[in-house]
C-alpha cells in the first residue's frame, strides 16, 4: 500500500481531474476549502471531478462540506480514520459508500442525494448524522452498522428506504423523518433507544423480523401505509398511540400481544383493550369454522373481556325474545306484564312458577343464561376496573 499525501486528491479536484486510487494509503487534511475551487450562484464549491477511491486507508478528516458533486462519487471498502463532514453538500450523481469503516465522526447533516446512495456494509464508529438530508432517489443501508448514536432527523426519503439487517447498537434517532416510499427494516436490529416520534411514514414500513432491545417511540407519528412487525421481538416499551396504527398493523399474533403488555406496562389500558380486542377478531377471521363457533362465544358474552357492555346487551336481547314468549303463554300475560317476568326470571331466577309446561322450561333455560351472562359481566368488568 503505497502513500497518497492530500496535496495530490486536492490538486487532481482543482484541475477537474478524475481521482482514482486503489489500495494506497492517504496522509493529510482533506479540506476541499484549500482547492480554491469555483463558487456556484448557491455559494457551494463546484466539484467536477469524480471520485474512485476503492480498499484503502484515509488517515486524516475529510471536509467536503457545502459542495456540488457532478459525477459519481465512490469511497467503498476504505478505512477514514478521522472525522468526515459532508455537511449540506449536494450529489448530482450516484453516491458509494458501501463495505468502508468510519472511526471517526461522519456527519452528512443537510445533504443532497439526488441519485441513489449506497451504504450497504458500511461501519459507522462514532456518532453519525443525517439530519434534514434528502434523499431524492433509492436509498440503501442494508447490513450497515451504527456502533454509535445516529441521527436521521427531519431527513426526507422521496424514493425507497432500505435498512434491511441493519445494526443499531447505539441510539436511533428518527424524529420527524419522512418516508414517501416504503421503508425497508426486515431483520433490522436496535439495540438503543429508537424514536420515531412525528415520523412520517406515506406507503408501508416493514419491520418483519426486527428486534428492539430498548424503547421504541412512535408518539405522533403518522402513518398511511401498512406496518409489518410480523416475528419482531419488543424487550421493552413501545410507545405507540393506539388509534394512530389501528387500521395500518398487519396481523402477527406475537406483535399483537407485544403490543398490549407495552400498553398495560405503560397504563395505556384503554389502548390495550382495543389492540387486544382487534388481535382476537382477526385471529378469529383465521380460525376454521367450528372454532370460529366456539370463539363466538367469549366474543358475545365477555366481549373478549375487555367490552362489558357485550353480556348486558346480548342479555336485554334475551329479554325481549323470552318477554315475547311469555306474552303467548296465557291471557294474563300482557306484553309488559310478560316483560316484568322476563327481566325477574333473567336476573333473580325467581318467578319461574308462574309458568307451566313448555313455559316453564324456557324461563329455567332463560334463568341459567341470565346467571351465565351476569357472571360474565361481572368477570369483564372486574378485568376492566381493578387493574
Amino acid at each position: 500500500m503505497r502513500d497518497v499525501f492530500a496535496e495530490e486528491v486536492l490538486g487532481k479536484i482543482r484541475r477537474g481531474e478524475n481521482v482514482e486510487y486503489d489500495n494506497v494509503n492517504i496522509k493529510g487534511f482533506l479540506n476541499l476549502a484549500e482547492a480554491n475551487l469555483p463558487i456556484d450562484k448557491n455559494e457551494k464549491i463546484v466539484v467536477k471531478s469524480e471520485i474512485h477511491i476503492e480498499n484503502s486507508r484515509i488517515e486524516i478528516d475529510i471536509d467536503f462540506r457545502n459542495a456540488v458533486f457532478h459525477n459519481p462519487v465512490h469511497i467503498s471498502g476504505t478505512i477514514i480514520c478521522g472525522d468526515l463532514f459532508f455537511n449540506g453538500t449536494c450529489f448530482c450523481k450516484e453516491v458509494y459508500l458501501e463495505g468502508s469503516q468510519f472511526n471517526g465522526q461522519a456527519s452528512f447533516a443537510g445533504a443532497i442525494f439526488m441519485r441513489k446512495v449506497f451504504f450497504t456494509w458500511t461501519r459507522f464508529g462514532k456518532s453519525t448524522k443525517f439530519s434534514n438530508a434528502t434523499f431524492g432517489h433509492e436509498a440503501q443501508f442494508d447490513d450497515a452498522e451504527f456502533n454509535s448514536d445516529v441521527h436521521f432527523e427531519a431527513a426526507r426519503f422521496i424514493e425507497f428506504a432500505f435498512f434491511k439487517r441493519a445494526k443499531f447498537n447505539a441510539d436511533a434517532n428518527f424524529r420527524g423523518t419522512k418516508f414517501q416510499r416504503n421503508a425497508e427494516f426486515k431483520d433490522a436490529r436496535f439495540n438503543g433507544d429508537t424514536c420515531f416520534i412525528r415520523a412520517e411514514f406515506e406507503e408501508n414500513i416493514n419491520f418483519d423480523n426486527s428486534e428492539f432491545h430498548l424503547d421504541v417511540n412512535f408518539t405522533d407519528v403518522r402513518i398511511e401505509g401498512i406496518v409489518n412487525f410480523n416475528r419482531s421481538q419488543f424487550n421493552s416499551r413501545i410507545y405507540i398511540p393506539w388509534d394512530s396504527i389501528m387500521s395500518h398493523l398487519a396481523y402477527d399474533g406475537s406483535a399483537y400481544l407485544s403490543l398490549v403488555k407495552s400498553y398495560n406496562s405503560l397504563e395505556k389500558f384503554d389502548d390495550a383493550d382495543e389492540c387486544y380486542y382487534q388481535y382476537r377478531k382477526l385471529k378469529r377471521g383465521r380460525l376454521h369454522f367450528r372454532q370460529k363457533i366456539s370463539d363466538y362465544i367469549p366474543f358475545l358474552a365477555l366481549g373478549y373481556g375487555v367490552h362489558p357492555e357485550y353480556p348486558l346487551i346480548i342479555g336485554l336481547v334475551i329479554i325481549i325474545i323470552f318477554a315475547f314468549i311469555y306474552s303467548f303463554g296465557g291471557p294474563a300475560y300482557s306484553p309488559q306484564n310478560a316483560t316484568i317476568l322476563s327481566v325477574a326470571i333473567f336476573a333473580t331466577q325467581t318467578r319461574m312458577e308462574s309458568f307451566t309446561g313448555l313455559n316453564y322450561i324456557l324461563s329455567i333455560i332463560e334463568g341459567i343464561l341470565g346467571v351465565f351472562l351476569m357472571a360474565c359481566f361481572i368477570v369483564s368488568l372486574a378485568k376492566k376496573t381493578l387493574r
